[in-house]
């Protein structure tokens, strides 16, 4: 997707990152000058039942998820060819990168970010979600005002825990 694309009230500003069914890209909001991160889904990477099945499943919790340490979907726009999560845009990055630049985390730090994080986890099980992130790359890094951490990407997928304490320390 082009930087400068207008997507329903959006207009598409910076890469944020891939996917393997699209992109992420910084957007604003040209009503209310609004930023968000604009999850971009190509519909032709969708070849099979079970990738559509997930994004299905992926929309349909997002929609019902409302936790401080999860990413919000703000609204869900289609087109013939994509379909456009637009979501709360985290400014600070992946967790992973903080992590990475500071070469390791204290354990208090450790400690509250785990502890988010299974707070997260334990509320989408409340709503009868068995979604986990997928990975340390789909935890946002430090959030300004809650000082923690938000998982960005759901998958009804085990979560190998394991592989994300491993990556922390």
């Amino acid at each position: 997707m082009k930087v400068g694309k207008k997507v329903g009230d959006y207009i598409t500003l910076s890469p944020l990152g891939g996917g393997s069914f699209g992109v992420v890209m910084k957007a604003r909001n040209v009503e209310t000058d609004a930023i968000v991160a604009m999850k971009i889904i190509q519909r032709d990477a969708i070849k099979t039942p079970r990738m559509h099945r997930h994004v299905k499943t992926e929309i349909l919790a997002m929609r019902r998820i409302e936790h401080p340490h999860i990413v919000r979907l703000e609204q869900v726009v289609a087109s013939k060819k994509r379909i456009f999560l637009i979501m709360e845009y985290m400014p600070n990055g992946e967790l992973l990168e903080y992590v990475k630049s500071h070469k390791r985390l204290s354990e208090s730090q450790a400690k509250l970010y785990m502890r988010q994080l299974l707070s997260s986890l334990a509320y989408c099980h409340e709503l009868g979600e068995t979604l986990s992130p997928t990975s340390l790359r789909s935890i946002l890094g430090i959030d300004a005002v809650s000082n923690g951490v938000v998982v960005t990407e759901l998958v009804s997928d085990t979560l190998l825990w394991s592989q994300i304490l491993f990556e922390m320390l």
